[in-house]
């Protein structure tokens, strides 16, 4: 799995977005984006489309994980972010 089209980015929840490529299964996932949790941890969240439903704001995510292989993910993609995240903070841009 690598890291692609990546953008740090300065908001409050997201915190950067990118692409996900899976070179061995010729898979692309585009916009994905690292979020930061309420309880201060991050997790990886898929792109997805905002409708409405009884009046409430509600997302469909195109992709989805089982629960067993999201946690193993999230940590995947983090570990390899973690690094981007941090030059890019030494960036004299």
């Amino acid at each position: 799995m690598n890291i692609t089209h990546f953008k740090k980015l300065d908001n409050l929840s997201v915190i950067a977005r990118f692409n996900l490529e899976f070179e061995d299964l010729g898979l692309t996932i585009r916009d994905c984006t690292l979020i930061k949790s309420r309880h201060g941890g991050m997790f990886v969240s898929m792109p997805s489309r905002k409708y409405e439903k009884d009046g409430k704001a509600e997302y469909f995510s195109y992709v989805v994980w089982t629960k067993e292989e999201k946690p193993q993910l999230d940590r995947q993609v983090i570990d390899k972010v973690k690094p981007l995240l941090e030059a890019e903070d030494d960036s004299p841009f």
